[in-house]
C-alpha cells in the first residue's frame, strides 16, 4: 500500500524498531508542517493510508473531498482534528487506539520537569549563568506545597504521584466522576473551583479538550491564584480563556506559568508573546515527543495499518464504514 507519513520533524520515525512492520509497503515522509489544503491534497493524491502524529495535521471534510485513494487513517489517542463523519461518508476507515489504562508518563515527566524548572528558575540561572552572572535569585521548593491537579485522568493520576513522592500536599478539581476516582486513590478534592484556585502554589492542567472544556479556564479564575502561584499547561492551550493567561501573568496572579502548548502550532514567531516574560517556561509541544514513547505510539499506528491490509482493521473510531469500505482481500 501507499503510506504517507505527516509531520514527522525531525525524520525520527525511520530509526524506530517498530518501523521495520511497514517493509514491503511503499512509504513517503513529510518532515515539515503545512496545513494549507491545496499543498496536502497533492502531497495525499496517491496516499491509500494516512499516518498523523497526534493532532499536528488537521483533517477536515474538504481536504478529505480531494483524496478519492485515501482509504485508511492511522493514529493514535484523541481525535478531535480529523472529521469522522466526512470520512466515513467516503468510506474512509479510521483507526486510533485509544490505550485505556496506559498513560503518556512522557507527558507527566515533562509535566513535572516543568514544575522543576519554573519553581527553581532553571532556565533563567542557565542563561545568566552562560552571560557571565553567577545566581540571579532564590527560587522555591515544592515539599509542603499545594499541588492542585485539574482534570484526574490518567496524566493527571500519574502527576500527582509524583507530587506525593515529593511531599506536597495534593489538592484535585475535576468533574464528579474523576473527583471520585481521586478520592479512591486517596486524594483530598477542592469544595469548590474557586476554591481550588485560590489555595494551590502549583496548579496543573490535565484534560481533554472537547467542546465541554473549552475556555474552562477564565481570567476570574487566574485571578484568583497566589501571586506566588505556578500554572502549567501541557494538556492543550485552548483549556484557558483566549488571551487570560498572558494577560493574568502580567497582572501578576499567577507569578508565574510553564506551558508546553499554544493556540496555533508549530510557534514560529520568536516574539511571541508568552516568549517575551521572564515569568514564563516554554517548550515547543514535547510532553509526548520521546523515543520510548514514540515506540509505544507507532507500534500500535503501524499495526493498525498490517491489521488493515490484512482485511481485518482494529480499533475503529467509526464502525459504520466497515460495511462500504474497500478493504484489501
Amino acid at each position: 500500500m501507499k503510506i504517507t507519513i505527516l509531520d514527522d520533524y525531525f525524520d525520527t520515525l525511520r530509526t524506530l524498531d517498530c518501523f521495520r512492520r511497514l517493509a514491503g509497503h511503499d512509504v513517503t515522509v513529510w518532515n515539515d508542517h503545512v496545513q494549507h489544503i491545496d499543498v496536502l491534497a497533492e502531497r495525499l493524491r496517491e496516499a491509500e493510508v494516512l499516518v498523523l502524529i497526534r493532532e499536528r495535521t488537521k483533517i477536515r471534510a474538504p481536504l478529505i473531498a480531494r483524496l478519492p485513494r485515501l482509504r485508511l487513517i492511522s493514529q493514535r489517542s484523541v481525535f478531535p482534528h480529523i472529521d469522522v463523519d466526512a470520512c466515513t461518508a467516503r468510506g474512509i476507515v479510521v483507526s486510533s487506539n485509544q490505550h485505556p489504562g496506559t498513560p503518556s508518563y512522557a507527558a507527566a515527566e515533562l509535566t513535572w520537569g516543568l514544575v522543576l524548572a519554573a519553581m527553581r528558575r532553571i532556565p533563567q540561572q542557565m542563561a545568566a549563568l552562560k552571560a557571565g552572572g553567577w545566581q540571579i535569585g532564590v527560587g522555591d521548593s515544592l515539599r509542603g506545597k499545594s499541588l492542585g491537579i485539574y482534570g484526574y485522568g490518567r496524566i493527571g493520576a500519574a502527576v500527582a504521584g509524583y507530587g506525593r513522592a515529593f511531599g506536597m500536599n495534593l489538592l484535585v478539581w475535576a468533574r464528579e466522576a474523576s473527583l471520585a476516582r481521586a478520592r479512591a486513590d486517596g486524594y483530598p478534592t477542592a469544595a469548590s473551583k474557586a476554591a481550588f484556585f485560590e489555595a494551590c502554589d502549583v496548579l496543573s492542567l490535565h484534560m481533554r479538550l472537547v467542546d465541554g472544556t473549552r475556555g474552562i479556564v477564565t481570567a476570574d479564575d487566574l485571578a484568583r491564584m497566589k501571586p506566588t502561584a505556578l500554572l502549567v499547561n501541557t494538556s492543550r492551550a485552548p483549556l484557558i480563556e483566549p488571551g487570560a493567561l498572558l494577560a493574568a501573568l502580567k497582572a501578576g496572579r499567577p507569578g508565574m506559568a510553564a506551558v508546553d502548548v499554544y493556540e496555533e502550532e508549530p510557534v514560529r514567531d520568536p516574539a511571541y508573546p508568552l516568549f517575551a516574560l521572564d515569568n514564563v517556561v516554554c517548550t515547543p509541544h514535547i510532553g509526548y515527543v520521546t523515543r520510548d514513547e514514540y515506540e509505544l505510539q507507532f507500534s500500535d499506528i503501524f499495526d493498525q495499518i498490517l491489521a488493515y491490509a490484512a482485511g481485518t482493521p482494529i480499533n475503529v473510531v467509526n464502525p459504520q464504514v466497515l460495511g462500504s469500505a474497500q478493504l484489501p482481500r
